[in-house]
């Protein structure tokens, strides 16, 4: 399983998951899981050692990690939420602030995964939901047909040109030549 908190949360010294991520990856690791840790160097320098099965994978692209992960556990930011939904890998999101509850939220509701707020989360619940994520064949079915209907979408350069006719010169809504829909505007 692979194990991420952005890069973002693990700079953030206030926010409760910074002095959490030692004890849950502690706790994870005893429980034999296979761990790819994905921080950079800087942040896991203040981590202890875990375990021989708790690799740190340093800043890497998670769609080249998380094809070959059973789970994804992280904070729920859009990128590692939408790579892990590409790669059909069932989620634990444990969101800190923003846009990560909505994410989770989502994920959750689609079956993909489970949610865990911060006012719960301990090493026991985390671990708890790791061991039943691994051992439901639903939310991993579930994972692997979002990722299907993922696939099935058509290419972004398509909605870009797409995007590109209806707004460029000479459509209805779109600016004319050497027009711009930006005003200018004085003493602001």
């Amino acid at each position: 399983m692979c194990v991420t908190f952005g890069t973002v949360i693990p700079r953030l010294r206030d926010l409760p998951l910074r002095d959490t991520m030692t004890p849950v990856l502690r706790r994870l690791a005893e429980r034999d899981y296979e761990l790819l840790v994905a921080t950079d160097e800087e942040t896991a320098a203040d981590w202890p050692e875990l375990s021989r099965y708790a690799h740190r994978i340093g800043r890497i692209p998670m769609a080249q990690v998380l094809p070959s992960c059973d789970l994804l556990v992280s904070h729920g930011g859009q990128g590692s939420v939408l790579a892990a939904l590409a790669a059909g890998c069932p989620q634990l999101l444990l969101p800190q602030f923003d846009d990560q509850f909505d994410n989770a939220d989502m994920v959750e509701r689609a079956g993909a995964g489970l949610c865990v707020t911060p006012d719960l989360i301990t090493p026991d619940l985390v671990a708890g939901h790791v061991e039943a994520l691994v051992e439901d064949a639903v939310c991993t079915a579930r994972a692997a047909g979002l990722a299907e209907e993922i696939r099935r979408q058509p290419p972004l350069s398509r909605t870009v040109d797409l995007l590109t006719r209806l707004a460029g010169p000479g459509s209805p809504r779109g600016p004319g030549p050497g027009t711009s829909n930006v005003r200018a505007t004085s003493g602001v």
